[in-house]
């Protein structure tokens, strides 16, 4: 009988590979992560012997199995004083990989609420357009 770790994972997806119990899933996210910061333009990436974190938000789609990243973030600084802040509120006080992530998934998912949105209304006002066009032929038929 299995641990109770592995009766709760997925069956869908292949967390281990069979002969070596090397971890599919977790190698999978981890060059899906790669592949997004190689994409990335070279403005702002470590040069030498610089170095940087990286963090990605993926999403699965278990139609086609299927790993996409959604948010990509790289950075492990931290301002600390409110002069390098800057006291109007323009400059990233936390810059973190992980924390640009974040705010990068946080603006992705607000701008797919609002395109939702926006799209939704589109799809009223073209049926309230119809709607009333249709009562406008039927007030110029009752004055005829």
């Amino acid at each position: 009988m299995g641990s109770a770790s592995e009766n709760r994972q997925r069956k869908d997806v292949r967390w281990w590979k069979d002969d070596d119990k090397q971890p599919v899933w977790a190698t999978r996210v981890a060059q899906t992560a790669l592949d997004a910061y190689a994409r990335l333009p070279n403005t702002g990436k470590p040069q030498g012997k610089e170095r940087t974190a990286l963090a990605v938000f993926v999403a699965h789609d278990e139609n086609d199995d299927t790993v996409t990243p959604v948010a990509v973030g790289t950075g492990t600084k931290c301002m600390g004083s409110l002069d390098e802040r800057g006291c109007a509120g323009d400059r990233v006080a936390d810059a973190h990989a992980e924390i640009i992530a974040r705010r990068a998934l946080v603006r992705s998912i607000l701008d797919d609420a609002r395109r939702i949105l926006h799209d939704d209304n589109d799809d009223d006002n073209n049926n309230n357009d119809d709607d009333d066009n249709n009562n406008n032929d039927d007030d110029d038929n009752n004055n005829n």
